[in-house]
């Protein structure tokens, strides 16, 4: 996990220990009868019901109840700062060897190929998303900035030369897929031949 990572979790946790005794106070007072802090904690608990999407006005066990906000809440977690996974600095497509880093394709032999640096950042966005579709917009949005990404035949363009330059069958494609209307993906080994 990354530093971000674990500061969020933190930050979590010091809020959730702050919580924990109004919050119980207040769970008291609702199973007792009492009705003391509803006043205050019953818009809190609506926004709560809101952002989490539980219907305050069913029927729910205290289990169902803490399942599903403690699921919600990490959902909710996570949601906060979505972080793609680095790419991973060294991507086999078939015969060749792309560091991206170092920004240097070879094949077994040790042969170069050039690709072109919209090429290099093509394929790191794919490969921080390795096996799941990244949509036209984001690629755009991603390689060429957000005033491009209406400007899908760049992608188009450039896939082919990638294809091109990559696959061993450009017309058959492997490695680099499309999915038709959504975007392109970046096979992972296992499920390429």
């Amino acid at each position: 996990m990354t530093t971000n990572g674990w500061l969020q979790l933190a930050i979590y946790l010091v809020v959730l220990l702050l919580l924990v005794k109004p919050l119980g106070l207040y769970m008291a007072g609702v199973f007792d009868g009492s009705g003391r802090a509803t006043r205050v904690f019953a818009p809190i608990e609506r926004a709560l019901y809101r952002l989490c999407r539980i219907d305050a006005q069913a029927q729910m066990s205290w289990k169902q109840y803490a399942l599903a906000s403690s699921v919600h809440g990490c959902r909710w977690l996570y949601a906060i700062a979505p972080v793609p996974a680095p790419p991973a600095p060294l991507l086999t497509i078939g015969a060749w060897h792309v560091d991206l880093k170092a920004r240097s394709t070879r094949d077994g032999a040790g042969a170069e190929l050039h690709l072109t640096p919209i090429e290099y950042r093509l394929l790191e966005v794919l490969a921080q998303h390795i096996g799941f579709v990244v949509t036209h917009r984001v690629l755009l949005q991603q390689v060429w900035g957000p005033a491009s990404t209406e400007q899908t035949h760049y992608l188009r363009v450039y896939m082919k030369q990638l294809r091109s330059k990559l696959e061993p069958d450009p017309a058959r494609p492997h490695w680099l897929l499309t999915e038709t209307g959504v975007g392109y993906r970046l096979a992972q080994r296992d499920e390429a031949p």
